[in-house]
């Protein structure tokens, strides 16, 4: 009898074992396709003080900012994983004082005080909103000019032509990163730190290791733009931080 039934219990095994499979195989090729279109983009090389002083963006523009992953050590633990503000924080703060991070450790360090700054002096959760993550700009540098404005590309692209950078929060399932890991972040931020000719945004993205000069397209970094709105991230604002050098 158990003879009878065992290619039909093998069987079933081997329908089993490839539902469970293959089932995420349609995310699987299109997160590899996301991963090849993102390495055939050619990004310029870092610009070095050129700006525009006319509302006409340039061309393309790729400023040198200092990267660093939001977990420095790799470790993932619950701080480092809602730590994406604080270290498109420290990238911005360390480009406008013309440092770098020295190392890993360097970045941890830098990171691991704003995330004491936003608990102990603000009280902040682990999810900034854009006029948080403001407050956080201001008391970290006198030296800065800080402005909220609604998201769009030609707002975009004129910040990014005079010198600014670009602080995002948004909603990660939307980035459709390939290399975030499996579920996305509900919420994210991330700096942009310039643009290509042919349609791509150049940003530091700190929610993965590969994410230094890594591109979005124009459309999907733009869909992807929500600020906080506590916890309602698909509804809420689509607005941006420009930081700018004062003069």
């Amino acid at each position: 009898m158990v003879r009878r039934f065992l290619p039909v219990l093998v069987l079933a095994g081997v329908l089993v074992f490839a539902v469970f499979r293959y089932t995420s195989l349609p995310a699987r090729i299109e997160r590899k396709v996301q991963t090849m279109q993102v390495g055939k983009v050619s990004v310029p090389k870092t610009s070095t003080g050129t700006v525009t002083v006319s509302d006409t963006p340039l061309e393309e523009v790729n400023w040198p900012v200092p990267f660093t992953p939001q977990a420095p050590t790799a470790n993932w633990d619950p701080v480092h994983e809602d730590a994406c503000e604080e270290a498109s924080v420290a990238m911005v703060l360390r480009y406008f004082e013309a440092q770098s991070f020295t190392s890993l450790a360097d970045a941890d360090a830098q990171i691991q005080h704003l995330v004491t700054l936003n608990e102990k002096t603000f009280g902040y959760d682990k999810s900034q909103t854009a006029k948080q993550v403001v407050a956080m700009l201001e008391h970290e540098s006198d030296n800065l000019d800080i402005a909220i404005i609604p998201a769009t590309q030609e707002s975009m692209k004129q910040a990014l032509s005079k010198g600014s950078l670009i602080i995002v929060p948004a909603a990660g399932k939307d980035l459709k990163n390939p290399y975030f890991q499996n579920p996305p972040p509900v919420y994210h931020m991330l700096v942009v730190r310039g643009y290509t000719k042919n349609g791509y945004v150049i940003t530091n993205d700190p929610g993965t290791r590969r994410g230094k000069e890594f591109v979005y397209t124009w459309s999907t970094l733009l869909d992807s733009i929500h600020d906080w709105n506590d916890g309602d991230v698909d509804n809420g604002a689509k607005v941006v931080i420009v930081i700018s050098r004062k003069k």
